[in-house]
C-alpha cells in the first residue's frame, strides 16, 4: 500500500513545503530510509548515503547535508532513485544549498522541509503504530495488516475555499439547483460530497471521455426539467476539478455571472502557492528575454506577465547579476546549472535571474560560486515580489540594488537591505528620470551659459540647498550663486523655495544621479 507525494503535501497536517521538484511529485512513497542520526552522526560527505531504494523518502538533517557542492551531487545522486527527500528544520528559515536543489531539479526528485521536532519517522516507528504525519497513510515492505493504511489519498483536504464556493453558486443558482464538484476522475472532490439527487447521479454518470482530460471542456444540455452545465477549471493546462451544475430554471445574465465567478474562484484556490510548472517557466523565459532589456513601465510588466501565464501567487525572487550577460550565463550554467527551477534573461545590466524566492536563501554561495568560475568579483542585486503583479517594480529594484552592489564593491544586496533613503532612488522609472534629464538640459540651452546654471543648480542641491557650501564648491561668491538660482528659477518657470520643486530636483541630482544611469547632469 502506497500514498503519492502529492497526497503527502496537500495533507494539512503533515507541514510539508516543497521546495523543487515539481515536476516529480507524483512519485510514490512505499518506505522511510531516516538519515537524520544523533547529535554525533558524522555529515553525509565524511560517510557517504546509501542509495535509497525505489519508492523511499528519505528523510535528513540539514546539520547532515555536505558542505561543499560535489558532495551535495553526490548526495542527491545516491538518493534520486526514491519518492523523496525530506530535510528536518524550519520551513521558513531553513537554508539549502543551491547545488543540491539543481541537482535535484536535474534528477526530477521532489525536496521538502518540514518542522523539526515532528514525529519520528523510522520504519520502526512504523511497526510500533507512532505514523508520522507524512507516513500515516503509508505501508512498508516490513509492515503486517491493515495497519500500514489509515487513510486514502483520495480523502484529502481540498483547497480551503471549494465547499464554500460550491455552496454560495447553489444559493445564487436559486431554488433546486445543485453543484458537485469532482476531481480530474470525475469523482467527487474531498470534502464537497453531498448527496445528490437521482438526477445529478445519472447526469455525472453520462459524462463523455473528455470531461477527464481535457482542461477547455465546456458542456451545456437543456432539458424539460432541468439544465445541466459542465465547466473544467484549469490551472496550468491541466484540469484541477470539474464543476457541474444541475439547475432546475432557465439561465439569465445574473447566473452565468455567478457560473463564471465560480470558476474563477475555483482557479484561485488551485493557483494559490503552487510551484510554476515547467512549461510556465519556459514561457516565463521567453517572456523575460523580450521584456528585460527594455524600459517598460511596471503596468505593462503586470500585463504580459499575465499574458504569459505566470502563477499569481509567490513570493519570487529576482536576481540581477551586473556585467555581461552572456559570460555570467555561462559561469552559472557552470557553476550550477539552470534547469528548469530558474529562468535567465539578459537585461541593461546584466543577467536577471527569476525563480521562487527560497532557491535565493543560498544567493550569497550562488553569487560566491560564479565568482569563483569567472575568477573575479561578482556583484549582485536581490529583490522580493510577493505577485506575479510585482514583477515589473521588483525587476527595477533590483537592477538599482545590483547598482548599488556594484559602487559598494560587494557581492550581493538585497533590497530589504536598503534604508529608505537610499529605496527613493529605486522608487522611481529610469526612462521617466532621463526623459526629465533630457527636458531640464533643454531649458537651459536657451542660455549661452546655461550649463554654468545647470552646474550650479545641481550642486545646490547636492549640498543641501545652502548657498554658503554651494557657493564654496563651486569657488564663487554667495551672491553669484543667489543671482545663479534666481535665473534658474526663471528658466524653470517655477520658485526655488516651492517645497514641490526642492523634493523634486532632490530625487532628480541627489538620489537618482547615481543609482539609475551613468548619464550625469552637470
Amino acid at each position: 500500500m502506497a500514498i503519492s507525494v502529492r497526497s503527502l503535501l496537500f495533507r494539512e497536517a503533515s507541514g510539508l513545503r516543497l521546495v523543487v521538484g515539481a515536476a516529480g511529485v507524483e512519485r510514490t512513497v512505499t518506505r522511510v530510509v531516516d538519515l537524520r542520526g544523533g547529535p554525533s552522526a558524522a555529515p553525509l560527505h565524511e560517510q557517504p548515503a546509501p542509495a535509497a531504494p525505489p519508492g523511499a523518502l528519505t528523510l535528513c538533517g540539514p546539520e547532515r547535508l555536505p558542505s561543499d557542492p560535489p558532495g551535495q551531487r553526490a548526495f542527491v545522486r545516491a538518493v534520486a532513485s526514491g519518492a523523496a527527500l525530506v530535510v528536518e528544520g524550519d520551513p521558513a528559515t531553513t537554508v539549502l544549498p543551491i547545488a543540491l536543489l539543481a541537482e535535484a531539479e536535474r534528477h526530477e526528485l521532489p525536496v521538502m522541509i518540514q518542522a523539526q521536532g515532528g514525529p519520528q519517522a523510522s520504519e520502526g516507528s512504523w511497526e510500533r503504530g507512532s505514523f508520522p504525519p507524512y507516513a500515516h497513510p503509508c505501508g512498508t515492505e516490513g509492515a503486517t495488516g491493515s495497519r500500514g493504511r489509515t487513510g486514502d489519498p483520495a480523502t484529502d483536504d481540498p483547497p480551503v475555499r471549494a465547499r464554500t464556493v460550491a455552496e454560495n453558486l447553489a444559493s445564487a443558482l436559486g431554488p433546486g439547483s445543485e453543484v458537485a464538484l469532482l476531481d480530474p476522475e470525475l469523482r467527487p472532490l474531498p470534502g464537497t460530497a453531498r448527496p445528490w439527487s437521482p438526477a445529478l447521479s445519472a447526469a455525472i454518470a453520462s459524462l463523455p471521455p473528455a470531461a477527464r482530460h481535457d482542461p477547455l471542456f465546456r458542456f451545456r444540455k437543456e432539458e424539460a426539467r432541468h439544465g445541466l452545465t459542465v465547466r473544467c477549471v484549469a490551472v496550468a493546462g491541466r484540469t484541477a476539478c470539474v464543476l457541474v451544475v444541475l439547475t432546475r430554471s432557465s439561465p439569465d445574465t445574473a447566473r452565468e455571472r455567478a457560473l463564471e465567478e465560480a470558476v474563477a474562484e475555483l482557479q484561485a484556490a488551485h493557483d494559490e502557492g503552487r510551484a510554476p510548472m515547467p512549461h510556465e517557466l519556459m514561457m516565463l523565459r521567453t517572456g523575460m528575454r523580450l521584456l528585460a532589456g527594455r524600459e517598460l513601465p511596471a503596468e505593462a510588466w503586470r500585463t504580459m506577465m499575465a499574458e504569459f501565464g505566470l502563477p499569481v501567487a509567490g513570493p519570487y525572487g529576482l536576481l540581477v547579476l551586473a556585467g555581461d550577460p552572456a559570460e555570467l550565463t555561462r559561469a552559472v550554467e557552470a557553476a550550477w546549472g539552470l534547469g528548469r527551477w530558474l529562468v535567465d534573461a539578459p537585461t541593461a545590466d546584466g543577467l536577471l535571474l527569476v525563480g521562487r524566492y527560497e532557491i535565493f536563501h543560498d544567493a550569497r554561495a550562488f553569487v560566491a560560486g560564479v565568482a569563483e568560475r569567472l575568477g573575479r568579483p561578482v556583484h549582485a542585486g536581490l529583490a522580493r515580489a510577493d505577485h506575479r503583479t510585482e514583477m515589473g517594480t521588483c525587476l527595477e529594484q533590483a537592477r538599482a540594488t545590483a547598482r548599488q552592489a556594484r559602487r559598494r564593491g560587494l557581492a550581493l544586496i538585497t533590497h530589504e537591505g536598503l534604508s529608505w533613503p537610499e529605496l527613493l532612488g529605486t522608487a522611481l522609472d529610469p526612462a521617466g528620470v532621463r526623459l526629465v534629464r533630457a527636458a531640464l538640459r533643454e531649458a537651459f540651452t536657451v542660455e549661452e551659459d546655461g550649463d554654468t546654471l545647470l552646474a550650479t543648480l545641481h550642486a545646490y542641491v547636492t549640498n543641501g540647498a545652502r548657498v554658503d557650501l554651494t557657493a564654496e564648491a563651486l569657488e564663487v561668491h554667495r551672491h553669484t550663486v543667489r543671482a545663479r538660482l534666481r535665473r534658474c528659477a526663471t528658466l524653470l518657470g517655477a520658485s526655488m523655495d516651492s517645497p514641490d520643486v526642492g523634493f523634486g530636483l532632490w530625487l532628480l541630482f541627489a538620489a537618482t544621479a547615481r543609482d539609475l544611469t551613468d548619464d550625469r547632469a552637470d
